[in-house]
């Protein structure tokens, strides 16, 4: 594994999760009651136990930079490993012109390249263990592996779209289809792109030097759908124990983001299933507390996750996550929702099913689903 490179795409704006990512990049978007949405891939590095990471960043590429120097730097350092940022700004034209283009100038800077490069995304809720994909990647040989899930036909608008049969490589790819006619019939199951990719790296560059020259350089638009145009390319299924779709969610839109944050306190919270060592203490994901009952006088907390430094009077939560910095005042009532760093709900408010930004002041009621008031 230590022959292989992990390369975090963290450049994006973030435009569906706005207001979220006004003031933070996507990356840094609290998930959880503590830790940010990059920590989960991150986790996953660090799991894996091998392999230097670089983070791309873009939008914000400073807040990122910070994020990962005062933290996570130190949690690999301790593993022999290494972690750093490269931003767009220290390239001509000074930004990345899409995702293929981001990891061609990545690798264009190294002097000495890796025999294998992952490509990760940095907005994804899961857990796996890399090495189980470069173990498939290296018996099929092919220029790369794709992993994948079962996906329903309502949402194949928000991912790159797959024809495989698992016994033969990938024979198309389309990102994000307004329609599967002609890719997929009516019976068929349908597997979704998770954005997560092992190359062969030579092979990946003969494919990235040859799309510089193409108006688009985006891995789904582009270098996927001509790796399957030659049959070299090779869907890798992210499966659990019972051959089921393992928990994976792409939190790149609010609602999407609201739908994942909930089910941390629900059931599917199951499915992050960790074993805590004492080296992962400085991990952020980690430091949140779970809250099955609290009862004291008037204020009543029930199934939730609530983050050190809150300040909670005598209100009542239910089902929601508290993050850094928020307070919630006598009387005030949250269910079902996501209250952000240093909000404030005020008393005898009422807040359900919403998401509250960061530092937002409720006065009154915010009701429906996936509300970002």
């Amino acid at each position: 594994m230590d022959k292989a490179i992990y390369l975090i795409l963290a450049g994006g704006r973030g435009e569906r999760l706005r207001p979220l990512t006004d003031n933070v990049p996507k990356p840094l978007v609290r998930f959880r009651s503590s830790g940010a949405i990059i920590d989960f891939t991150l986790h996953n590095c660090f799991q894996t136990q091998t392999g230097d990471m670089i983070v791309l960043t873009q939008y914000q590429g400073d807040k990122i930079t910070d994020y990962i120097n005062s933290g996570w730097h130190s949690i690999f350092r301790a593993q022999g490993r290494n972690i750093s940022c490269l931003d767009s700004k220290y390239f001509t034209p000074g930004e990345f012109r899409g995702t293929a283009d981001a990891v061609y100038k990545a690798l264009s800077s190294m002097r000495r390249l890796p025999e294998y490069v992952f490509v990760l995304a940095s907005d994804h809720i899961y857990q796996m263990n890399y090495h189980d994909m470069l173990r498939f990647h290296k018996k099929h040989g092919m220029a790369a592996s794709v992993g994948c899930i079962a996906c329903p036909r309502h949402q194949a608008r928000r991912f790159g779209i797959l024809k495989t049969d698992f016994a033969n490589p990938i024979s198309s790819f389309h990102e994000k289809p307004a329609s599967l006619e002609n890719i997929v019939k009516a019976d068929e199951k349908l597997y979704a792109s998770m954005g997560i990719y092992v190359f062969s790296t030579k092979r990946l560059c003969d494919y990235l030097l040859k799309n510089q020259n193409d108006p688009s350089h985006d891995f789904g638009k582009n270098i996927l759908p001509a790796m399957a145009k030659k049959r070299d390319i090779w869907a890798f299924r992210f499966v659990d124990e019972n051959g089921d779709n393992a928990y994976w969610r792409d939190v790149g839109d609010l609602a999407a983001y609201w739908e994942a944050s909930l089910e941390q306190i629900y059931g599917l919270r199951n499915y992050l299933q960790y074993d805590l060592k004492p080296d992962m203490e400085k991990i952020p994901i980690f430091r949140d507390h779970y809250v099955k009952l609290q009862i004291s006088g008037r204020r009543k907390i029930i199934n939730s996750k609530i983050a050190d430094s809150v300040d909670i009077d005598d209100a009542h939560i239910e089902n929601s996550i508290v993050c850094p910095g928020a307070r919630i005042e006598n009387g005030a009532t949250v269910r079902r929702s996501v209250v952000m760093d240093g909000a404030v709900i005020k008393g005898d408010s009422c807040v359900i099913d919403a998401v509250v930004q960061p530092y937002k002041e409720i006065c009154g009621s915010t009701v429906g689903w996936g509300a970002c008031p």
